[in-house]
């Protein structure tokens, strides 16, 4: 084995290594341009994404709270209960394609996580009237916690608010269960996120700069070498993590309602 082998020369030969300032930006640039289209493409495809929030404010009244001669009544019958809970829900279409009523391979249902009785159930507020979203008042499913939800069609950021009232408290929340055709399942943001945190957005991030101080000290050798090309680098690569982090953030991004509640 020749000394210029030993030492690493014919790899160096074969790849040209250190590579120079225009090979990185190449190589950064196909990495940008793949994460680009990959999210772009993504965003094209046109597919259905229902998706169910409860909203983390409601309202319990408790028994004990007042004189135990008192008691709850609705429609002039007493409730055999403690408490008695009101929350609001939200059904949208945050996808890319609508949701017929055909669409819908098995039905789309709220249901108490403790099998509480409900006694009410309203649509509050509907995206748009065509909609024509309704909820199903069969006693014997409310009895069960169980409340069927239909529509005509849900075109994308379609949906409504349902307040349900039920008996027991805010610790058992209100569930969905359905299957929609192309979705594989009922995407539910949970209640206390509406975005990301910033324990988790600094992660994302850190990781993402940690490689970009890297590439400032690279780029720092080319400058003294290179000015031109070293600047060029720098440049190439900071658009590059810029890119990189907004692709992070919004592929962990939660969506909002955009009717409100």
């Amino acid at each position: 084995m020749t000394d210029e082998a030993h030492n690493g020369g014919w790899w160096r030969n074969q790849w040209g290594w250190p590579w120079s300032a225009d090979r990185w930006i190449a190589i950064v640039g196909v990495i940008a341009g793949v994460l680009v289209g990959w999210y772009f493409y993504q965003r094209s495809l046109r597919a259905p994404l229902l998706t169910y929030m409860v909203n983390p404010a409601t309202t319990t009244i408790n028994r004990q709270d007042f004189e135990q001669d008192f008691g709850f009544t609705y429609q002039g019958k007493p409730l055999a209960a403690d408490r008695v809970t009101a929350v609001q829900v939200a059904i949208w279409n945050s996808g890319t394609d609508s949701i017929r009523a055909e669409n819908v391979l098995s039905p789309v249902t709220l249901k108490m996580t403790g099998g509480e009785r409900i006694i009410s159930a309203k649509v509050r507020k509907v995206s748009r009237g065509v909609c024509l979203f309704d909820k199903d008042d069969n006693p014997e499913q409310l009895e069960r916690g169980v409340c069927p939800v239909k529509w005509k069609i849900l075109e994308p950021n379609d949906g409504a608010i349902i307040q349900l009232i039920y008996l027991g408290d805010s610790i058992h929340v209100p569930t969905i269960e359905g299957t929609i055709e192309g979705q594989s399942r009922i995407r539910i943001v949970p209640s206390e996120k509406n975005g990301l945190k910033w324990s988790e957005t600094v992660p994302i991030i850190v990781v993402s700069i940690v490689p970009f101080l890297v590439a400032l000290k690279i780029g720092a050798k080319f400058r003294k070498r290179k000015p031109i090309q070293g600047l060029i680098f720098t440049v190439g690569y900071s658009i590059s993590t810029g890119v990189a982090i907004v692709l992070l953030l919004w592929l962990h991004h939660t969506p909002t309602i955009p009717f409100g509640w």
